[in-house]
Formats: structure tokens, C-alpha cells, sequence
């Protein structure tokens, strides 16, 4: 999990350029692994 969560981050803030008080929508498919999902929403 602690993998995710560092890659998450890395995502959100470098590729993404996710600001501080900005909203983000995750979109995942039902056959998705739910931990990535998780990781980044818990960044926000």
C-alpha cells in the first residue's frame, strides 16, 4: 500500500499539477483494483 500511496502522490502532483484546493474527479472502471483509487483520493 505504501507503494501506491508514493506513486499516487508522484501522479497528483507532478503529471497532474493537482493544486492544493483543487477537485478532482476519479473515474474507474468495476474491474479496477480499488487501491489506487484509494491512494490517490486519500492524497486530496
Amino acid at each position: 500500500m505504501i507503494e501506491c500511496i508514493e506513486r499516487a502522490h508522484y501522479i497528483l502532483s507532478n503529471l497532474m499539477a493537482v493544486k492544493p484546493g483543487e477537485e478532482v474527479l476519479i473515474a474507474i472502471d468495476p474491474q479496477t483494483d480499488m487501491r489506487m483509487a484509494n491512494a490517490m483520493a486519500a492524497q486530496l
